[in-house]
Parts: C-alpha cells; sequence; structure tokens
C-alpha cells in the first residue's frame, strides 16, 4: 500500500524543504520475501497480496517522482524479516525504514523487545545496500545475520535506536558508510574475518562519523592480521556518551576525533584508542582495562592531542605515542586527568600539563601544579555511577579530590561524565573546585546532554 503526502519541515532525522513529498509504504507481509508485482505502479504489493520490505524497496526504487522527495518504509511491531537470496536490491532514494506508528514521520520510541528485525539467516550476502549519493534512516529496527548489515560506501545513513548483532562477514561487518549518524544504538557481537590489509575495521567505519549515547561491544575479528579496529572515524569525526568495550584487537581509530562523556574499556588484546591523528581532544573519557589507552604515531609537525578531565585506571600503558622522525614537533597537552601507567613519548617539543595526577615513576606530568601518588588507589572500580557509561568515581578522601583546574579559564569542564555540573567541594574545606578525572563527586544530577534515561 502507498500514500502520497505533504509535510513541512521533517523532525524524524532528515530535514526536508517546506512542501517535500512524502511517499509512504507500509509493510503489512511478512512471511515471506516476495518482490513487487509491478514496480512503477505506485503501490507496493506482491503476486497475490500484501507489501513486502522488498517490494517496498523496489516500489520506491522505480517511482519517478525525484528531487526532495522521502520515502518511507514502515514496519509492524515485533516483525521477524528474514531476506532470502538473492540479495535486496540497492537502495537508490532517500529512505527511511522504520516502525508503523501514529505519527510516521515522528514515530516515538519503541522498546527494544518490539523492534522489527530483518535478517538473512547467515546467507553470503549484505542485507541493506545504498546507492551512491543517497541517505539511508532506520529507526527502531534489530540487524542481523548477514555478511554486512549496512553497505553505504558512497551514501550517508543514520541510525537511530538500531540493534545490529550477529553479523558474520569478512569486512567491516556492521555499518560502512561516506557519513554516519549513530544514536542510542547497539552494535553487538558481530564477527570478521577478513585476511585484507586494507579493509582494516571490523564493526563499523565512516569518513565521518557523528555517534551519541551508543554502545559497540563484543565485535571481534578472527583473522590473524594486527592492526584490526571495532570502530574507524574520519576526519571531523565526535564520539560521545558512548561505551566502547570489549572488541577483539583495537578500540577506535580516529584522526581529527573529538571523543566525550565516553568510556573505552576492556580491549586487553590491543589499544583503546590507536591511530596517527592530526587533531585528539578527550574529555571526560575513561580508559580502562585496556593492554594500551592511547597509542599511536605522531606524523605531523601540527599534531595536537589534547586530555582533558579524563581517567586512565588499570591498562597496561595509558599513552605510547611514538614519534616519527620525520617531523620534529607536536603537543601533548594534560589537563586535570588521572594516568596509572604514562610515559612522556620522545620527541615531542612543546606540551603542557596541569592538575594531573600520576604515580612518581610517571614522565608525562610534571611540576608542582601536579600531584604524586596511586592512581588505582584513588578511584573505586568501574561502575555505572549513575551515568550512561560506566566510569571509575574518585574514592572519598582519594587525592584526586578537588585537585583539578581550579575555574573554567584554567580548563576545568562545566559538567563531568555523567553530565553532572562541576565544580562540587568534595574535600569539605567550602570551596568548590573540580576533581581530577572525568567523574565529580557528589555533584548532583543535572544532566548535560538533556537526558535522564
Amino acid at each position: 500500500m502507498c500514500r502520497l503526502l505533504l509535510v513541512g519541515l521533517l523532525s524524524a532525522g532528515i530535514a526536508l524543504p517546506l512542501q517535500a513529498q512524502a511517499i509512504v509504504f507500509q509493510v503489512d507481509r511478512t512471511d515471506a520475501d516476495l518482490p513487487d508485482a509491478d514496480p512503477g505502479d505506485g503501490d507496493c504489493e506482491v503476486a497475490g497480496r500484501g507489501c513486502t520490505l522488498r517490494a517496498a524497496i523496489m516500489e520506491a526504487n522505480a517511482q519517478l517522482v525525484l528531487g526532495s522527495t522521502q520515502y518511507y518504509v514502515l514496519l509492524p511491531l515485533d516483525a521477524d524479516i528474514l531476506i532470502e537470496p538473492p540479495a535486496l536490491p540497492a537502495i537508490d532514494r532517500n529512505l527511511a525504514i522504520q516502525v508503523n506508528a501514529p505519527n510516521a514521520f515522528q514515530p516515538p520510541p519503541v522498546p527494544a523487545a518490539q523492534r522489527p528485525r530483518i535478517r538473512a539467516g547467515f546467507a553470503a550476502m549484505n542485507l541493506l545496500s545504498v546507492a551512491p549519493g543517497r541517505t539511508l534512516a532506520l529507526r527502531d529496527v534489530a540487524l542481523s545475520e548477514s555478511l554486512r548489515a549496512v553497505s553505504a560506501e558512497d551514501a550517508d545513513v543514520i541510525a537511530q535506536r538500531v540493534r545490529i548483532h550477529d553479523n558474520l562477514g569478512i569486512e567491516t561487518v556492521a555499518i560502512e558508510a561516506q557519513g554516519l549518524l549513530i544514536e542510542d544504538s547497539e552494535v553487538l557481537d558481530n564477527l570478521s574475518d577478513n585476511e585484507s590489509v586494507y579493509f582494516y575495521c571490523h564493526a563499523l567505519r565512516a569518513q565521518s562519523l557523528q555517534m551519541r549515547r551508543s554502545r559497540v561491544q563484543g565485535n571481534a575479528y578472527l583473522g590473524s592480521l594486527s592492526n584490526r579496529f571495532a570502530v574507524c572515524a574520519g576526519s571531523g569525526s565526535l564520539i560521545e556518551d558512548s561505551d566502547v568495550a570489549a572488541n577483539s584487537h583495537h578500540g577506535i581509530s580516529g584522526n581529527d576525533l573529538l571523543l566525550r562523556r565516553s568510556t573505552v574499556r576492556d580491549h586487553a588484546a590491543g589499544a583503546a584508542l590507536r591511530s596517527s591523528p592530526q587533531t585528539l581532544r578527550l574529555e571526560n573519557v575513561t580508559f580502562s582495562g585496556n593492554a594500551a589507552g592511547l597509542q599511536g604515531t605522531l606524523t605531523d609537525d601540527y599534531l595536537v592531542v589534547e586530555i582533558v578531565a579524563s581517567t586512565f585506571v588499570a591498562n597496561g600503558i595509558d599513552i605510547d605515542l611514538d614519534k616519527n622522525d620525520l617531523f620534529a614537533g607536536g603537543t601533548l597537552w594534560i589537563m586535570g586527568s588521572a594516568l596509572s601507567a604514562c610515559t612522556f613519548p620522545p620527541g615531542l617539543t612543546r606540551s603542557t600539563n596541569h592538575y594531573n595526577l600520576a604515580p612518581l615513576a610517571s614522565t608525562c606530568v610534571s611540576g608542582e601544579t601536579n600531584r604524586i601518588g596511586s592512581v588505582e588507589a584513588a578511584f573505586a572500580p568501574l561502575a555505572g555511577n549513575d551515568g550512561r557509561v560506566p566510569t571509575h568515581a574518585p574514592l572519598p578522601g582519594s587525592l584526586a579530590l578537588d585537585f583539578g583546574p581550579p575555574s573554567a579559564m584554567a580548563g576545568c569542564l562545566e559538567h563531568d561524565a555523567r553530565g553532572f555540573p562541576r565544580p562540587h567541594d568534595g574535600d569539605g574545606d567550602g570551596l568548590a573546585r573540580c576533581d581530577i578525572g572525568a567523574v565529580e563527586l557528589g555533584a548532583g544530577q543535572v544532566f548535560a546532554h538533556g537526558f535522564e534515561d
């Protein structure tokens, strides 16, 4: 079934101009994967009866209405859609696949147990493919059992409240896209056995990545090569309020990356974040239980690595940056952070570090504006701490309390990793000052990101 609607500005994720057209296909048949009977006639209908996901994509691709038209494919709640060979046609329209709701343009969040499931039954094919220059939006769906859940190398993908799990492929298994916005989503337990030297990301890969309030965990590379990553983010990327955990090999590869209010943990066989960055900024980030925290090669005279209000605990090594001998400079800037095992990278000509906590053996921080002592003794074990991601909270009476930057001008961030306000008087002396690390002890529950659940 198809209907044509006129809408104004669309606030469901893809902005449309005023008076843009929206064509809606409602999937009402999920017991078989059948093609559209007459693509281009305006009706999504298979031979016999009903509209399948395959038929909806075929009918959208066959429509002659182009320009600013947006296409919607609405799925029934709790549907189990098995895609059988051959693969679905590449999506060649700006298309949204989401649950059916009274307001298709602003669907409310759907409980995870009721989200429609789209799967390939482990057939050797991609699940959803997107033609160059198009945008695919996915909302409140689950994708599994394919070689790759979404293939969009020259297209953009929006994934909101999406669960991508148990895909088994040979390259990037979850999503590969030119631009990727992923929010409130999970990428879990996907496996890649790729042996190519060119494809080195086994879960998510995007030239431009914006990831918020999401979890990437348990994704594994089964091959024998090194330098494999769960998440690869290109220039100008942002990861915030997210948990990247227990993926095989390395966690994140990112150049020109802002990592904020996030935790990267338990990468026992590799680094939490490894790259050759030009600019890298960490704000309220927790690195815990990794073979290495921040690792890579400094390859540019204009390299800037900024580490602000972050906590490095129980890593094999916190910061391991080799210097490329072809370049002379670079800046490592550490402020208000705790580092339990860090050696100053050789070859850097400039660095700034104040209000940090590190053991005596550390050469990353020095000077009277820093505190020397045990980081492990200053922080509690990893826990929820009323935040979106697990963090290490400073212990009462520890050296981390009220020794961070004394003011916003000196580098005290307005909120901690949970979105709670800084500073708070943690040592009871009547003076409020930022704590060292990603968590402000005793801060009230006022959320920077505007969400409490």
